[in-house]
């Protein structure tokens, strides 16, 4: 009897036991059950917010690329406007090359010449004009080398307007003497540009040359341009007028008139301030007049083409890789 009720309390004790085990099992079950549950909610929860994004993402993605459509097409539509613009430029060009002098006709002003000529843009406001004139029985030509006020397609504009005053003064009016020229075109310049109704600013510095090769002469009046001359090896400076075309100024006698003789050869230089005022070199400053005035110096025993050639090389060493800033326009003749 006693060993069959220590039997039972043994079976009694390990049900307990067992009891307890299941007890415990279910309880982790039930822990790792709302555990996995929970988990399985954060994840539906983030697949959620991935669907979501991903519903974002196309609907960005679908912007984007009507966006990119749309660009397309503006860049398209640019891209044929700035073709329009360049080829109406490049044919503003066509026109504006038409009231510059050809080399033959420069031929029959010179002995010998160079023209270095640069726009900054395409179309320039610096230009030079000639043209052949009779007076009093005797044959003259004469040249003008012209600074307008801006660059690109306004500078052009006012080239244009002011190589008509040109013409008509000289072929109209009959005006010959240089500083009759400018003051007749600084009239018609202020004329046709309402100057004394509106505060345009408009104008140009100009030089004008009349070579009377029967008296061997060299006529210059200056509107803001200088005239520099080398005879017997020695340098001359003329300065121009402090007035410019179209200014505000209204002195009457605001141009002087200077005659020289080139019995002897004589070396003219005659330049807009586009060549002294380029930004480069080392310290990124100003060419500077007097750096210009040494360079002629020093080449003016050179052929003409050896000092076109000289004067570009230095031109384009000194700015590298700096902007152009103006137009540049330098011309150097010989007369004798």
């Amino acid at each position: 009897m006693e060993a069959q009720k220590e039997l039972i309390e043994k079976i009694t004790e390990n049900e307990l036991i067992v009891k307890e085990q299941n007890q415990v099992l279910e309880q982790k079950v039930a822990e790792r059950t709302e555990e996995l549950m929970k988990q399985s909610l954060e994840l539906q929860e983030k697949n959620n917010e991935i669907q979501q994004q991903s519903e974002e993402i196309s609907q960005h993605n679908e912007e984007l690329y009507a966006i990119n459509e749309i660009l397309d097409k503006q860049h398209h539509t640019l891209k044929e406007l700035f073709g329009d613009v360049q080829s109406s430029i490049t044919y503003a060009l066509r026109i504006q090359n038409a009231i510059l002098p050809s080399k033959e006709f420069l031929k029959t002003c010179f002995d010998d010449f160079f023209v270095f000529y640069r726009p900054r843009d395409i179309v320039s406001g610096d230009f030079y004009w000639a043209n052949e004139v009779w007076d009093k029985d005797s044959q003259k030509q004469v040249f003008v080398l012209a600074d307008c006020t801006g660059h690109g397609v306004p500078g052009a504009f006012m080239s244009l307007i002011c190589a008509n005053l040109l013409n008509q003064t000289l072929i109209d009016r009959r005006i010959y003497n240089s500083a009759d020229i400018l003051l007749h075109v600084d009239a018609a310049l202020r004329v046709f540009l309402k100057k004394d109704s509106n505060d345009n600013q408009d104008g140009m510095d100009c030089a004008v040359f009349v070579i009377d090769r029967n008296n061997k002469t060299l006529e210059f009046a200056g509107a803001k341009r200088p005239l520099w001359y080398f005879q017997n090896d020695k340098l001359y400076e003329i300065k121009g007028s402090s007035k410019s075309i179209g200014g505000h100024e209204r002195e009457k006698d605001a141009f002087v008139r200077h005659i020289i003789s080139f019995e002897e050869k004589t070396i003219f230089y005659a330049f807009t301030d586009g060549y002294p005022d380029q930004i480069g070199g080392p310290e990124k400053k100003k060419f500077m007049t007097r750096n210009l005035r040494s360079l002629l110096t020093d080449i003016r025993h050179l052929s003409t083409e050896e000092q076109e050639a000289k004067i570009m090389n230095t031109f384009e060493h000194w700015q590298s890789e700096s902007m152009q800033i103006d137009d540049v326009l330098l011309i150097g003749f010989e007369l004798s």
